[in-house]
């Protein structure tokens, strides 16, 4: 392990990862995967460096991955995707493989206090992470998961996704600049009218938003000119939505493109809190947002693990 005060390095036999004070942000995760060599699952920005400060904290560190409480864009929080992800949190116990941070929200908002566990396995190519929330008065705010996928220079990405019921892409006038997809349900099309298919089609569009709903609670992304595929699974009771959000690339005014497939597991509608607007989720029977009481800090639980492509679960 190594600090310096605005990071902390891991290391365990199967894993090595950087840990960023700011926004609690897991970056440059390497997987030693033996024969298959290293593996780094995670984008991360160009311009990822602490200098960066005219931008929000999450835009200047883009990349890896990181909790948003609340997610998105929500009226219980000015900042987007949180206080939590855009100011430094600190280290309250580290060890070689393991690190637990916290972060204490301004006294006027509703959430008092995040914890955030981070422990590398010793034995396979898996990391365990928790979330846990503490609130000061009883409210109900979207949450989500903000991990972004790398995409590969060559060679394509497969996405798994597990038990999803329904569909839908974010309406107007949310969408992104150059988004085709367009509808919900078993409805999707492009622009151009034609039948848009997410499991073969998404990851040959640009920038797109769309979302699951009432999923199982596993993703799996394949890289098979490397191989290799990524896992991330979490309790899907707690978070039952999943939101894909595809930059290849995503211009960022100011910054640059970036490049990154975000697979974020939410209780939001989209990035844009927990009332549906339109048909849009509407149907979906998991919630939008979650439920939080004072002195009863919700805890999360999650992983994210690689393996050699074709090994059997």
């Amino acid at each position: 392990m190594a600090e310096n005060g605005s990071f902390w390095l891991l290391a365990s036999p199967h894993c090595a990862a950087r840990v960023i004070s700011s926004g609690g942000m897991l970056q440059d995760v390497v997987f030693q995967l033996g024969t298959q060599g290293d593996f780094r699952p995670f984008a991360q920005a160009s311009w990822a460096t602490d200098s960066r400060t005219e931008q929000p904290k999450h835009l200047s560190h883009l990349g890896g991955e990181w909790p948003c409480v609340p997610f998105g864009t929500s009226d219980a929080d000015p900042e987007h995707h949180g206080f939590s992800s855009n100011a430094p949190w600190r280290c309250v116990d580290l060890g070689e493989s393991h690190i637990t941070l916290e972060i204490d929200y301004p006294m006027d908002h509703a959430v008092r206090r995040l914890r955030r566990t981070i422990r590398l396995s010793d034995t396979i190519a898996l990391i365990n992470m928790s979330l846990s929330v503490e609130v000061r008065r009883p409210c109900h705010l979207p949450i989500g998961l903000h991990p972004i996928f790398r995409l590969p220079e060559e060679g394509d990405v497969v996405l798994n996704v597990s038990g999803a019921r329904n569909w839908a892409a974010i309406p107007d006038p949310f969408r992104p600049e150059g988004a085709q997809v367009v509808g919900q349900g078993g409805n999707l099309t492009l622009e151009t009218g034609e039948r848009f298919d997410f499991s073969t089609q998404f990851m040959d569009q640009k920038a797109e938003l769309v979302q699951a709903f009432d999923l199982d609670g596993e993703i799996l992304i394949s890289y098979p000119s490397e191989q290799v595929r990524v896992g991330l699974s979490w309790d899907a009771q707690a978070l039952p939505h999943c939101l894909f959000w595809l930059a290849n690339p995503h211009a960022f005014h100011g910054l640059g493109p970036f490049h990154g497939l975000g697979v974020e597991p939410v209780a939001s509608w989209f990035d844009r809190g927990c009332d549906p607007l339109g048909a849009a989720g509407a149907d979906a029977k998991g919630a939008f947002g979650v439920g939080l009481e004072p002195d009863e800090p919700w805890t999360l639980n999650y992983q994210i693990r690689a393996e050699p492509l074709g090994q059997q679960e």
